[in-house]
């Protein structure tokens, strides 16, 4: 992605401090927050989402990009499709194919800490070796 200009970081911040659902709730986890975000307005292919909830919630968490990296997590939408996946015990399993899937909606976040950037209850560690591309857009 090219560097963006001042103006443009400028304008890309006042666009998201205006959008009412873009600020983490209190105990909302980081893993909540960026899937409701990815679900909202889509991935842009940077983790401008996962960085703008570490600034506002826990600006001192400056090893979560290291972290992330290293779970292959390189944008938002790879959080919750390479990075973590819903627990088990909220998917939904379709009677038909017997295959287990994520609900129609997102459960409420089970909430974490006010300055935690792990996921909540919510979420699991998605294992190295059960990685599948993710789907943009």
């Amino acid at each position: 992605m090219p560097e963006m200009s001042v103006a443009d970081e400028a304008e890309l911040f006042l666009k998201m401090i205006a959008d009412p659902g873009c600020e983490p709730g209190l105990y909302e986890c980081l893993a909540c927050f960026v899937a409701r975000r990815v679900e909202d307005v889509g991935c842009d292919d940077t983790r401008l989402w996962t960085q703008w909830f570490r600034d506002l919630k826990s600006p001192t968490a400056t090893a979560l990009e290291t972290r992330l990296f290293d779970l292959g997590v390189t944008c938002d939408c790879r959080l919750v499709t390479r990075g973590y996946r819903m627990h088990r015990a909220l998917l939904v399993r379709d009677l038909m194919t017997d295959e287990l899937s994520a609900p129609d909606e997102m459960p409420d976040c089970a909430g974490v800490r006010r300055t935690s950037t792990k996921p909540c209850a919510n979420w699991e560690r998605r294992p190295l070796d059960d990685w599948q591309p993710p789907r943009h857009g």
